[in-house]
């Protein structure tokens, strides 16, 4: 029974994996020739030796939407599933702390790639279906172990390889200084995954660099954005997508952030909710890499407009986000909401209602997460002078 977001997050990745079990089939040739968008990813399982290696199709040309989840915010769910089934994992077991190999220095060639690059793997054994989709990253087709794999036709991005040869910049710095020279937070998690960039240089699992990137850059942002003059209205930003409906609301107040997500499991609603006032997070969220990416996307937003405030998000999945296609897509589709009109409104109350017209569950139902009502709720020495 789905009990926990754990459960459910659960539930849905076997469904994805199911899917690629059946479709294993389809590639029955143990050579994968093709060009990577680029793509790279890094497993978890046995830290600190990792399963490592490029994601390939079994295509030559302008791969790049295959692995390009920024130009994926309002597509369905079956696009993101087409793009991902095309890509191929070739792994290899290697040290995480051992970045000199040649093999390694070819997925951080990969990663630094302006323009997808032509990759040739062979395996070991034919190509199966994985079970290894962790609904942090994109999910990704099948895998094969490689025993010999060849990259070519290289462009690098001269930003990201200035950084790879700076050896006394450390990983935070380099990660907000690629983002401020415009860099995508895809690009940027690729590289910190593969160890392009840092002081001690090692393999980071893909999940753990994405929640990383995001975290290291909403930070830098967050201490930028508590010198800056409060929002001068309330405002309630809406966006729906994949299954996925978001509501953001501002209000004048320092810096605090709450998120919460709810969704529902065997006719209940279920929730997960976390927040943070001026002096940061700290512990594991309870929504896992969900909340960085929220907070990024709403960091992000006040930062370019030089104010602060106080910021909820509320998403609510429905039951036909029947496929967990990533992160991305919450850090997206909190993006997408803060690029519509707001609508301005003259209270929390009436921002409470403006956001619960678009959803199915009710003001009340927010409120009680403690993430939601201890940002609503904690009053400001603003409030008394």
């Amino acid at each position: 029974m789905i009990a926990t977001s754990k459960d459910a997050r659960l539930a849905a990745l076997k469904r994805w994996n199911d899917m690629i079990h059946n479709s294993s089939n389809i590639f029955s040739s143990n050579n994968i020739q093709g060009s990577s968008p680029p793509s790279v990813f890094v497993g978890s399982h046995g830290y600190p030796n990792v399963l490592a290696g490029p994601l390939v199709p079994p295509e030559f040309g302008d791969t790049t939407i295959l692995d390009s989840p920024e130009s994926w915010t309002g597509r369905p769910i079956s696009d993101i599933i087409r793009y991902r089934m095309n890509l191929i994992r070739g792994i290899k077991s290697i040290p995480a702390r051992v970045t000199t190999s040649r093999y390694v220095q070819d997925l951080q060639d990969l990663a630094m790639g302006k323009n997808p690059t032509d990759t040739d793997m062979t395996f070991s054994g034919s190509i199966r279906g994985a079970g290894l989709a962790d609904g942090h990253d994109a999910p990704y087709g099948p895998t094969g172990s490689i025993q010999e794999s060849h990259i070519s036709n290289i462009t690098p991005d001269r930003t990201i390889q200035r950084l790879y040869y700076d050896t006394d910049l450390g990983t935070s710095e380099a990660v907000v200084q690629l983002y401020k020279e415009g860099a995508s937070i895809s690009r940027i998690q690729k590289c910190f995954s593969v160890g392009v960039f840092g002081i001690e240089r090692r393999l980071v699992p893909t999940k753990w660099s994405i929640t990383a990137t995001d975290d290291i850059i909403s930070k830098y942002m967050i201490q930028n954005i508590q010198e800056y003059p409060l929002v001068d209205s309330y405002r309630v930003h809406t966006f729906a997508h994949m299954g996925n409906s978001y509501c953001v609301i501002l209000w004048p107040r320092r810096w605090a952030f709450g998120f919460s997500e709810a969704w529902y499991a065997n006719g209940r609603i279920l929730y997960g909710s976390d927040c943070e006032m001026g002096s940061g997070f700290r512990g594991p969220p309870n929504t896992a890499g969900a909340y960085y990416a929220a907070r990024l996307a709403v960091a992000e937003y006040m930062h370019k407009n030089h104010f602060q405030g106080g910021a909820i998000v509320i998403r609510e999945i429905s039951p036909n986000y029947s496929i967990p296609v990533g992160v991305w897509q919450v850090r997206e589709g909190v993006r997408a909401s803060l690029q519509r009109h707001a609508t301005i409104c003259h209270s929390m109350d009436e921002c409470w209602a403006t956001s619960c017209s678009t959803m199915q569950i009710p003001k009340e139902g927010w409120l009680m997460q403690e993430g939601i009502s201890r940002v609503v709720r904690q009053r400001t020495l603003s409030e008394y002078w």
